[in-house]
């Protein structure tokens, strides 16, 4: 057999020794099928996995959770750390009403502008200094404040007054404002719910010790008696 010959039956055969045989057909694809086209589904999540829609925790049982651990952590504390906690919250209070009505007059237009807020810039800062004397009072400071507004000794009119300063702010600053006053009437429930809820306020208010007087007090005192005998 010569070479030519060899070679045209082994070109034939490895030609036919495909798997498609000698009828195929080359150059034409097969028809496109639609489905081919689809993207796969994506695989399920762990979120899909672990959530259960029947068992699922609303808002409202959100909040009663909260305001069960808040009532648990107000009734295990101490009369000392409750007063404590009012103490820096109604001086906190007291700044930020003070810093509103500073604000207000600051960012005023014109004079007119300032008239007009005047009153209510006034009886902002003059209650919240009462606040802040309250809290942080003196012995003459408590004399003052017992015989002008004794009803701050009280604990329903420290209460009332606690609400109806939070009005003031509702106008300064826009928004600050409305969230000061939104602060303001939470803290005013927040002694309402101590004074009605706490053990040491239930069995009776604690009763009031005025401050400590200062040695020059008392050596005016002592000499006051001296000379009066």
């Amino acid at each position: 057999m010569t070479t030519e010959a060899t070679a045209s039956v082994l070109g034939g055969t490895v030609l036919n020794a495909g798997p498609l045989g000698t009828d195929t057909t080359y150059g034409k694809l097969p028809p496109l099928n639609p489905e081919d086209l689809r993207l796969p589904p994506p695989p399920p999540s762990a979120a899909d996995k672990v959530t259960d829609t029947a068992n699922a925790i609303s808002i409202s049982e959100v909040w009663e959770e909260i305001k069960a651990k808040t009532r648990e952590i107000i009734m295990g504390s101490s009369v000392s750390g409750v007063l404590s906690a009012m103490r820096i919250v109604n001086l906190t209070m007291a700044g930020c009403m003070i810093a509103l009505a500073v604000g207000q007059v600051i960012q005023s237009d014109s004079a007119f502008s300032v008239m007009a807020d005047a009153l209510s810039v006034i009886y902002t800062i003059f209650f919240a200094l009462i606040l802040v004397g309250y809290e942080l009072r003196t012995a003459y400071i408590d004399k003052l404040l017992r015989g002008s507004f004794g009803f701050m000794y009280s604990p329903w009119g420290r209460c009332l007054f606690l609400s109806m300063i939070s009005i003031f702010p509702f106008g300064m600053c826009g928004v600050y404002g409305v969230l000061v006053s939104l602060a303001g009437f939470t803290n005013a429930y927040f002694n309402y719910f101590v004074i009605t809820k706490h053990p040491s306020f239930t069995r009776g208010v604690p009763d009031y010790t005025p401050p400590e007087e200062t040695p020059s007090a008392k050596a005016t005192t002592i000499k006051e008696e001296d000379t009066t005998v």
